[in-house]
């Protein structure tokens, strides 16, 4: 018997470890994408052992052409393919023009050229059996102008648009796509950002930072309900209602003083790159 597959980027850890976790209990086989080939394996091994699955891996980063090159085809001939969920992605602090252009182009391929390729690739074997999961994961930075992070909340916002753009072209046809947005979550991407993640997550109030499987369970209802963007957290649905309500004016100036607190706060330092 053939299984259903799910194909998973950024799956070494974090969320999209927690999508494999998910979609291999449910006896898909998995097609993962990673840069730590150790550390995937290991995990991907495991999860074959637990769930009796099988496993494909694609080691690398996304900017390399030959890499995604090869995914884009392999996921175009896969008639088996059911699920994708475009994760891999990244972030950098600091001031537009003091970084490298090079860093702009290469966040743009990851959370945009990647992911318009990949979902381009997997549509067809979806539609043709009118079934199919396709998700992008974006953020709520994606809702808000962010000073420091620039590419990184333009990038997200592409994605929105995108996901929900063509979420309503395929309502009807079996394919449900959405953009999913977390806040802060407990991954290890904070801490490749130099960040002293362990006291950010410490952090109460509407920054109180989720799971990374509270994120896929919450993506997962959303699904059923039928929508087209899914916001975990209750905390994270109010500060974007809330930011929709405000002058425009007032929000910039939250978002200045935000930024320039959250860079003086030495839980959230930075190192250059």
């Amino acid at each position: 018997m053939i299984k259903e597959t799910a194909w998973i980027t950024g799956a070494t850890s974090g969320i999209g470890a927690a999508f494999a976790e998910y979609y291999a209990s449910r006896g898909f086989d998995l097609v993962l994408t990673g840069r730590r080939e150790d550390v995937l394996r290991n995990f991907a091994g495991s999860l074959e052992k637990k769930y009796t699955i099988k496993y494909r891996l694609y080691l690398g980063e996304l900017t390399d052409e030959s890499i995604i090159s090869q995914i884009e085809t392999d996921l175009r001939k896969d008639l088996n393919v059911r699920v994708l969920i475009n994760n891999a992605g990244f972030a950098y602090y600091g001031t537009f023009h003091e970084r490298d252009l090079t860093i702009h182009r290469k966040m743009l391929s990851v959370h945009c050229d990647v992911m318009v390729r990949l979902t381009h690739a997997a549509l067809p074997s979806m539609l043709a059996v009118k079934k199919g999961i396709i998700i992008n994961v974006a953020s709520i930075a994606g809702f808000f102008p962010y000073p420091g992070h620039t590419m990184y909340s333009a990038t997200k916002t592409f994605m929105i648009n995108f996901s929900e753009s063509l979420a309503v072209r395929y309502q009807k046809d079996g394919v449900k796509i959405m953009a999913l947005c977390p806040g802060m979550t407990m991954t290890d991407f904070h801490t490749r950002m130099g960040y002293q993640a362990d006291k950010v997550y410490k952090k109460a109030g509407l920054e109180k930072a989720h799971t990374p499987m509270d994120v896929v369970n919450e993506a997962i209802r959303c699904l059923e309900k039928g929508k087209f963007i899914c916001i975990p957290g209750l905390n994270n649905r109010f500060l974007i209602w809330l930011s929709q309500r405000v002058p425009r004016k007032l929000l910039y100036k939250v978002m200045r003083n935000w930024i320039s607190n959250r860079r003086d706060n030495p839980s959230f330092k930075h190192r250059s790159e």
